[in-house]
């Protein structure tokens, strides 16, 4: 473990309080002093200078502080790969909604040479994966959108957008007499105004709906992510000024947010990989 003398004076340097520093390391304040001043006496030199109720870091605390992040990062880098070392020979278990895994699963496993352990791929609504992320049966949840619940937490993979298209290049003026395709499972389209009014069907995958655009005059909202070549190739066309902000993230327990650590940045590292 790290010299706790030394994690008392970053944390109390960190907070510029006695006090916090205290509570945060579940200690009284007499005994942050007095790690303090074994710690000045074992460097001879103040590391504090005390003003009124404030304190600030002297020369040689600014030093030592330079010093003691270093350390107590690096000892978190530590603990991060020492803990791969109990999870390499086991399967990450992942949970991805249908709409993400149809681009998702492909980036992923597609970009192996990237990949440092097993993945166990499961697929499932995002109301389903939420409840298996909070009874600690996935490791990690790919999703439409922040979560708001409590003790999950997310990071940002993808910020891209949801675009309305039609296989014709049609203007603005000509939407009224259209008709939509709709994923039935996608809640955020579901929510536009008077949508569900001028759909004539549902489909519960975007593969499905991009292929039936392509091939009738329907249109539909649909992740660029998921059209970059038919966009590209024109054979779907994208209606200027109706598209919306989607971000896609990945959902964690907020309780193993630093022992994931590694595994969340590799896969925002996989996510902006073209």
């Amino acid at each position: 473990m790290i010299n706790f003398r030394l994690e008392v004076f970053y944390t109390t340097a960190k907070e510029k309080s006695f006090t916090k520093a205290a509570e945060l390391l579940s200690i009284s304040q007499p005994a942050v002093t007095k790690h303090i001043k074994a710690l000045e006496e074992h460097y001879k030199t103040p590391l504090f200078n005390r003003i009124a109720n404030n304190i600030e870091l002297t020369k040689a605390g600014e030093l030592l502080f330079v010093y003691a992040s270093k350390i107590i990062n690096t000892y978190s880098e530590l603990n991060n790969e020492l803990s791969l070392l109990s999870v390499k020979t086991k399967y990450l278990k992942i949970g991805i909604t249908s709409e993400i895994s149809e681009f998702l699963v492909a980036k992923l496993l597609s970009n192996s040479k990237y990949l440092p352990w097993k993945i166990n791929i499961q697929l499932f609504t995002q109301d389903e994966l939420l409840i298996k992320l909070q009874n600690d049966e996935l490791d990690f949840g790919i999703i439409f959108n922040e979560c708001e619940i409590d003790n999950i937490e997310s990071c940002q993979l993808l910020k891209t957008e949801i675009a309305l298209v039609s296989s014709q290049n049609v203007s603005e003026n000509d939407l009224h007499n259209l008709k939509f395709v709709a994923n039935k499972i996608d809640s955020q389209i579901n929510k536009i105004e008077n949508l569900q009014d001028i759909t004539v069907c549902q489909l519960n995958n975007y593969l499905s709906i991009i292929e039936l655009v392509k091939k009738s005059t329907l249109l539909s909202y649909i992740p660029t992510i998921f059209i970059q070549n038919e966009l590209l190739l024109g054979e779907l066309y994208e209606i200027s000024g109706k598209s919306l902000p989607l971000n896609i993230q990945l959902v964690f327990l907020k309780e193993k947010s630093t022992l994931h650590k590694n595994f969340i940045d590799y896969f925002v590292k996989i996510a902006s990989l073209p």
